[in-house]
């Protein structure tokens, strides 16, 4: 006999609007207007040399890939790194499941960052009706166009919907020429946790 699996929809999922933020988008997001803090030491050493060797990579026509966790989203960058891609001084930028929901709940909501301790503690961490289910929906809609995780939920934020359009629209919708990249992990993301998950679809995002 086997053993007993998990049933999902045994979950009391909640909606959105029941959930604590601690991130929100017009407050806490840092503006390309506002002056840069170079700080001193390593930081600046670091800093500095990084800036030198992305100037020096554009110049001879290299590739740039940014690589950031979810925080750099949820603390507000978003700004920054559009601006990047937009003056194509970024070309590839990637992050991972918890980047994309943060994304796609400033995008939705305005607001994001659930209090991690008090919802775990709850068995409520992640367990939220509107991201889950539009961002697993965006991910089986892009699987079926050919794209993979990131350019699935971005075009989904683009067009305020979930739509299955002509190869032809296809090639307008990204906004900058940059690529973008996903890294899903399997039962790790909060997502998964949710009954509308297709893991197919998942493991098919993490071929492309």
């Amino acid at each position: 006999m086997p053993n007993p699996q998990f049933n999902r929809h045994s979950l009391a999922i909640k909606p959105l609007s029941e959930r604590e933020n601690r991130s929100n988008i017009l407050t806490d997001h840092i503006p390309v207007t506002q002056a840069p803090v170079v700080g001193t030491g390593r930081f600046k050493e670091v800093l500095l040399t990084a800036v030198e060797r992305i100037i020096k990579a554009r110049e001879l026509g290299k590739a740039v890939v940014l690589a950031i966790g979810a925080h750099t989203i949820k603390n507000g960058m978003s700004p920054t790194l559009i601006k990047l891609m937009e003056d194509g001084w970024v070309t590839h930028l990637a992050t991972n499941g918890a980047g994309i929901i943060h994304d796609w709940e400033f995008a939705f909501l305005g607001e994001t960052s659930e209090h991690v301790a008090k919802n775990v503690e709850r068995g409520q961490f992640g367990i939220w009706e509107e991201t889950g289910r539009f961002i697993n929906l965006a991910i089986a809609v892009g699987a079926y166009e050919g794209k993979g995780y990131g350019e699935s939920v971005g075009s989904m934020i683009a067009r305020e919907g979930l739509q299955i359009p002509s190869v032809e629209e296809l090639r307008g919708c990204p906004a900058t020429d940059a690529d973008s990249e996903i890294t899903a992990f399997q039962k790790c993301d909060s997502i998964r946790q949710q009954q509308c998950i297709g893991k197919a679809v998942v493991g098919i995002k993490m071929g492309r």
